[in-house]
């Protein structure tokens, strides 16, 4: 969890600096292809440490509202454990300058998570690190739609594959995080829904989570709907 914590808040930073860095100099057309060239080679550094690799494919329309990042790879000395074929992003510019990177629309086409990376020495200590990141700017996603997410075995104990879609907001401790995210099998019966509001200032955290599959085995705190003959999860949840 610490080191996905790492990557968000170097991931983040770096695509604001060097997207604000790309829009002020987007006056001089003949740098422009230079500079989107090695935008994904910067950015791939940046994320990059001893224990773990992020190699980014290529940056389409970086000096653009409208961006495409190809083949996203993180790593580890197992090998990859994460990739990203294609994600497009739409996003205002001009936001960055109040403080905000504003994305209208963030579409990926394929996320495969493997495994779970391996835990680096300095996870193994207990951290005092908080549970969200520290970002440099407020980060809002409108709208954000994953057409497929190919989930390993080694995680869940099966293979699954799910599309998802919804909206979040992350802010700085007094504004904490507003996630609202719904996804569904693609390989099976079965979705699940969450609402998160969760603001690590004020310790607020308010939680509603839905989930239905099938009926099989047993899960804990859940009923079966004897009209649908599913299993349906509801867990809704509020505290300070």
């Amino acid at each position: 969890m610490n080191k996905l914590r790492r990557h968000l808040t170097l991931f983040a930073a770096a695509v604001t600096l060097t997207l604000a860095f790309f829009w002020l100099v987007a006056g001089s057309p003949s740098r422009a292809q230079t500079d989107q060239g090695v935008l994904a080679s910067l950015i791939s550094r940046v994320l990059s440490t001893p224990t773990t690799r992020v190699s980014i494919g290529g940056i389409e329309g970086a000096l653009s509202s409208n961006a495409v990042i190809r083949d996203v790879r993180i790593s580890d000395r197992d090998g990859v454990w994460l990739s990203v074929d294609r994600a497009r992003l739409v996003w205002s510019r001009t936001a960055l300058l109040r403080g905000r990177l504003q994305v209208d629309e963030l579409a990926i086409d394929r996320l495969q998570l493997l495994r779970k990376p391996l835990p680096a020495e300095e996870d193994a200590a207990v951290s005092d690190e908080p549970i969200l990141p520290e970002l440099p700017v407020q980060v809002v996603v409108t709208r954000f739609a994953l057409q497929e997410l190919a989930l390993g075995e080694p995680l869940l104990g099966t293979a699954a594959r799910l599309s998802a879609q919804g909206s979040a907001r992350i802010g700085n401790p007094s504004e904490g995080l507003d996630l609202a995210f719904t996804a569904r099998r693609l390989d099976a019966p079965g979705q699940l829904s969450i609402d998160l509001d969760y603001v690590p200032q004020t310790n607020r955290l308010a939680l509603e989570l839905t989930h239905q599959e099938p009926a099989g085995a047993s899960r804990p705190g859940c009923s079966i709907c004897p009209v649908c003959r599913r299993w349906t999860c509801g867990l809704p949840g509020r505290g300070l």
